[in-house]
């Protein structure tokens, strides 16, 4: 910025010197910086010197109006001169002038390039940035609508993979299982309650059912005791029976806290499939697909059941 300054201070001081030059040499006389004589004293100098040199006044005697032109001639020159030397002058201020103007218009000029220049920069950068933000914008749908689409893809997997594994139990239970139904009931003993214990007249069911027909899936070669252990459990309902090993059998003691012997000396559970009651242990009984078991308890070693022992 110093730089400029200086330059402009020092171009300015040139073209001064340049008009106090001009000024000061630009006489019309030999040896006349700067100034002009008037005509008339010349014609009046060289008078006197012809006087001198013998002229007739006759002869000198020159006609006024002569005279007159002549100094008006003088005049009109001088004149003439400066105003041409005033013309140059303000040419020359002009021309200064002319070529501030012109500095100044360039420097505008420069300024509006400048600003024009800055403007796209800042156009481009802006773009540049709309761009990118769109691309990440597209590429976080672009992620959304896959992480969508996987997790459809995943859910329909999923439930597919489920509806496989039901039909895969389901065949698989056909295959393995087969079903029966079982019923419980101690309704004999509510015609010999004065047989009971004190302490367990209140737990027997009003209608003597502990069971009502239920359904339910068992392995293929289960037993009568293997299904009234499943059925128990899953009803929560209390079952006690003994072990021998030596037959491999189960006896079954209890059933619903009601035991042999509860209700009398003839008293306990018996077991029927299909209607009938097998002999022997309810652990050697194997089962078929549809089978009905009842659990019952007698008072009368079967006979009030429907069953009965030869004796």
């Amino acid at each position: 910025m110093k730089e400029k300054i200086w330059k402009k201070l020092i171009w300015v001081a040139c073209v001064i010197g340049v008009l106090v030059f001009s000024f000061w040499y630009g006489g019309d006389a030999p040896g006349l910086q700067g100034f002009s004589v008037s005509d008339k004293n010349n014609v009046e100098s060289r008078i006197g010197v012809n006087g001198e040199a013998g002229i007739n006044e006759t002869d000198s005697s020159i006609d006024s109006d002569t005279v007159s032109a002549s100094s008006n001639g003088v005049e009109d020159d001088s004149v003439t001169q400066a105003e041409e030397k005033t013309n140059i002058f303000q040419q020359i201020i002009m021309n200064v002038k002319l070529k501030s103007k012109a500095s100044d218009s360039a420097k505008q000029s420069q300024n509006g390039k400048q600003a024009q220049k800055n403007a796209n920069k800042v156009a481009e950068k802006e773009s540049k940035k709309t761009i990118a933000e769109e691309k990440k914008s597209s590429k976080k749908k672009s992620k959304s609508q896959k992480t969508e689409k996987k997790t459809k893809e995943d859910n329909t997997q999923n439930t597919n993979s489920e509806s496989d594994k039901d039909v895969t139990t389901e065949t698989k239970q056909s295959e393995d299982k087969i079903q029966c139904t079982v019923y419980i009931s101690c309704a004999t003993v509510l015609d010999n309650m004065e047989r009971l214990p004190a302490a367990k007249k209140s737990m027997i069911p009003k209608d003597g059912v502990v069971l009502e027909e239920t359904t339910i899936w068992v392995a293929k070669d289960a037993s009568v005791f293997d299904v009234l252990q499943q059925i128990t459990k899953e009803k929560k309902i209390h079952l006690e029976y003994t072990y021998t090993p030596a037959f491999k059998s189960y006896y079954i003691e209890g059933i619903y806290n009601l035991y042999e012997f509860d209700c009398g000396d003839a008293s306990g559970w018996m077991y029927s499939v299909n209607g009938e009651f097998p002999e022997g242990s309810s652990s050697y009984y194997t089962i078929k697909d549809g089978d009905v078991i009842r659990w019952l308890y007698s008072c009368q070693l079967g006979k009030d059941i429907g069953r009965y022992f030869e004796e």
